[in-house]
């Protein structure tokens, strides 16, 4: 049955990727990397290993299609956690996010280790996009309302934070703040949260 399920998924690959990028390097079939994608989501966690080795080829064809394999509502059986975060990591940091957003706002994944690395990876995007916003001097724009990406993200930053269900270490936030921001009211959110906390446990 294994080698009946690795026989399959290669050969289908093979036909629906392999041969599509031979003909056209540049513009791969999008209708072969979306029958890949709902295949490789119907296999159960027992082939997580060939799951793994096949997202890794859909990805270097297509990261954001690639992502479908981990969050679309067609997977029936979660691939470990862990193990999909380390393979997102040698991906750019937006699918780590999206990820992310997946296990907290559809998922309602509780571990705080998630939500400490969801808003690490807001930071390090908005650290990122801040040098590329540019402000003339003497304008003021409130924290979130910036335009594009910037604003978007750092809009969800201040949400999470300033959720008191959203379950993250203040103290471990504060140190990535600190350490490599200037955000000046992500940081006052962070402090208030710690002084509640030291209230509740007074």
């Amino acid at each position: 049955m294994v080698y009946f399920a690795w026989s399959r998924i290669h050969l289908f690959c093979r036909l629906s990727l392999g041969q599509r990028v031979e003909q056209s390097q540049t513009r791969p079939g999008i209708k072969g990397i979306r029958e890949a994608i709902e295949l490789l989501c119907h296999l159960e966690g027992t082939y997580k290993d060939l799951v793994f080795n096949y997202a890794r080829w859909i990805f270097e064809l297509d990261d954001t299609k690639g992502i479908e394999i981990f969050i679309s509502k067609h997977r029936k059986i979660a691939l470990p956690i862990d193990e999909v975060l380390k393979f997102l990591s040698t991906f750019p940091k937006d699918l780590e996010r999206t990820y992310l957003e997946y296990l907290i706002y559809q998922e309602k994944i509780t571990e705080e280790k998630f939500f400490n690395q969801l808003i690490s990876n807001y930071i390090h995007t908005i650290q990122k996009l801040k040098y590329e916003f540019y402000v003339p001097f003497g304008i003021k724009v409130q924290a979130g309302l910036e335009m594009g990406l910037l604003g978007e993200i750092r809009s969800k930053l201040i949400s999470i934070l300033e959720d008191p269900a959203a379950h993250y270490d203040p103290n471990h936030c504060l140190f990535v703040l600190e350490r490599e921001t200037t955000l000046f009211e992500e940081t006052i959110i962070l402090h208030k949260r710690v002084c509640i906390l030291l209230l509740l446990h007074c």
